[in-house]
């Protein structure tokens, strides 16, 4: 079965328990804009998981500004949820923008307004539908300093299995552990660049691959011209990630990962083993807090990824062994991404509190970042890799 096959066959359910978690596809989001009125024209409803991809014909204003990407020809406007967007261009590909929309339609035309979340920064966007899916637009930014128009097509934004790419799936193989007594199936990306050359590379070895994590990793290496392997771990047998990501059950599956299965990916690719990155969502951001902690005794990863993890889940646990793990230098060059998502489900104040706990064991030379987002537990997984990719790997 390939790549993107297997994840078509995956179901999952719309509803998130505390480590449940969900596939990016089946979360629910609310729309951008309730246009009920009945009014007719050819701007939609609501522009809800649509991309505008933007020619820019003219330009004025004495400088795009600090937070405008430098552009040539080509703006691309991706519209993901009511809180989330993200603007790049021809010439940035960090994907670093996001922010809160306000979507307002009146016959032919879509009307935009867009607040950047570091910086409160105002951009306001006028499209005219001349069909369903093109027209031209006009927009204003960075506070109405700078004025671009053009003409733009739009696109539906792609769910994980859609996504096309450029590089190298693997089909999934499987590996029996005999540390947890399950088998776990394996799936690789291998970048654009990885046949043309001789290098070894960065990987990230995520898990919930059954969840279409490494889609949307996959696809943001991509997208962002980073040469890094995706190497995605399922959970095994159904609800298996209730045991393997939470202890006492995750020092097998650690076991699991740093004696048979880095091993053996890293026989089979040519992956720089200085550079091994781990994601986990949901349960699978607890099962990051114990690879931290197995850090401070079996160096297996430079950085780590920890998406809305639930970390009030067994606590004290956690505690107990991070005291006695932790020392000043445990986990000296090392670098953790923490996402929290504040909507009504998220785990964000959980993830304050374990972000104050790790501060609190004075780690040096260790480094953390933290973002949150205002989305749904089901819908923090993309703004995750996207914030944390430009950050692990400039």
């Amino acid at each position: 079965m390939n790549f993107k096959c297997f994840l078509m066959t995956i179901t999952v359910t719309l509803l998130f328990s505390c480590g449940g978690g969900g596939s990016q596809k089946d979360a629910p989001t609310p729309p951008i804009n309730d246009n009920t009125t009945g009014e007719v024209g050819l701007a939609p409803d609501n522009i809800e998981r649509t991309i505008f991809e933007m020619i820019v014909d003219t330009k004025s204003g004495q400088e795009l500004g600090d937070k405008l990407p430098v552009i040539s020809n080509k703006l691309t406007q991706e519209y993901i949820y009511d809180n989330l967007f993200y603007l790049y261009s021809d010439n940035y590909a960090d994907w670093s923008y996001r922010g809160r929309t306000v979507y307002q339609k009146s016959g032919d035309e879509a009307n935009v307004s867009l607040t950047l979340d570091d910086s409160n920064t105002l951009y306001d966007i006028q499209y005219i539908f001349t069909e369903e899916t093109a027209g031209n637009w006009k927009g204003t930014f960075n506070d109405g300093l700078s004025e671009l128009t053009g003409t733009f097509t739009t696109k539906p934004v792609p769910w994980a299995e859609q996504h096309e790419f450029l590089g190298t799936i693997v089909d999934e193989q499987g590996i029996y552990s005999n540390n947890t007594q399950v088998t776990y199936q394996y799936k690789v990306y291998l970048p654009e660049n990885y046949a043309q050359s001789t290098l070894d590379f960065p990987v990230i070895y995520s898990t919930d691959g059954q969840k279409g994590v490494d889609e949307q990793l996959a696809h943001t290496v991509q997208t962002m011209q980073k040469d890094i392997i995706v190497v995605a771990i399922t959970e095994g047998p159904k609800n298996r990630r209730s045991t393997d990501y939470l202890y006492p059950g995750s020092t097998a599956y650690l076991d699991f990962l740093a004696l048979e299965l880095i091993p053996l990916v890293e026989s089979q690719y040519r992956i720089n083993s200085s550079q091994r990155t781990i994601f986990g969502y949901s349960y699978g951001g607890v099962f990051i807090r114990h690879a931290l902690i197995n850090e401070a005794n079996r160096p297996l990863f430079q950085n780590f990824i920890a998406s809305d993890g639930p970390y009030f889940a067994q606590d004290s646990v956690y505690r107990g062994l991070e005291e006695r793990a932790y020392t000043t230098d445990s986990l000296k060059n090392r670098k953790l991404y923490l996402s929290g998502a504040t909507s009504y489900d998220g785990f964000s104040s959980s993830v304050n509190t374990f972000k104050s706990t790790l501060e609190n064991y004075n780690l040096q030379g260790f480094t953390i970042y933290q973002e949150s987002f205002d989305v749904t537990h089901g819908q923090i997984v993309l703004p995750t890799v996207r914030g944390a990719l430009p950050l692990l790997f400039p």
